[in-house]
C-alpha cells in the first residue's frame, strides 16, 4: 500500500490509511494530529458527533516527510 511520491501527487486528497503508510505511523496518529493542529497536512471536517472527514493535501504530506519546499 506504501505509495510513491508521484502516486500520492496524482491524488487530490491523501486517504488518512494512504497518509499512515507513507508516514510509517498509525491512522490514529494521522487523525489526532490533524485533529489537534500538531500536524500540518490537513484539516478535519465534523460532519456529526461521530463522523468525521480528513482532508489531506499531498503536496503538505510530501513537504512533511521530506522537509522539502518545492
Amino acid at each position: 500500500m506504501l505509495q510513491t511520491e508521484s502516486e500520492i501527487l496524482r491524488l487530490k486528497n491523501v486517504p488518512v490509511k494512504v497518509a499512515a503508510a507513507y508516514l510509517g505511523c498509525s491512522l490514529e496518529f494521522i487523525r489526532t494530529g490533524i485533529e489537534s493542529g500538531t500536524l500540518p497536512i490537513g484539516s478535519c471536517v465534523k460532519l456529526s458527533n461521530n463522523r468525521r472527514t480528513f482532508l489531506i493535501s499531498p503536496e503538505r504530506l510530501i513537504q512533511f516527510k521530506t522537509g522539502k519546499k518545492e
